[in-house]
């Protein structure tokens, strides 16, 4: 019973969440039954230093779950988790890898 709903993408060195998501996230927590849990997982490239790259996933995932926290209907709940660098999303691309996952679980 989870499913991402958000993938918020972020600029290197950056948590600045971009306006399109927020609105994004409005309307996710709108549509999401009363009692979805929201779990907010931040992430960060490979390159650069590696403290900065897990607070920048700390930040960025403490941002998102911030909005969410804001938005969110009430019974809904929100956490942010963080886990840092990671090459999961297609390094073989060079995507970036900046990004926070949003993710609804429904009991």
């Amino acid at each position: 019973n989870a499913r991402p709903v958000e993938s918020a993408r972020f600029d290197t060195g950056s948590s600045d969440l971009a306006r399109e998501h927020e609105a994004h996230l409005k309307g996710v927590t709108a549509q999401s039954p009363g009692n979805a849990f929201f779990l907010v997982v931040g992430y960060a490239s490979k390159s650069g230093d590696s403290k900065q790259n897990e607070t920048l996933s700390s930040n960025r995932a403490t941002r998102v779950a911030s909005v969410v926290n804001f938005l969110k209907q009430q019974g809904q709940e929100v956490q942010a988790v963080y886990l840092g660098e990671t090459d999961r999303f297609d390094a073989a691309r060079d995507a970036p890898n900046q990004i926070s996952e949003v993710w609804e679980i429904r009991p």
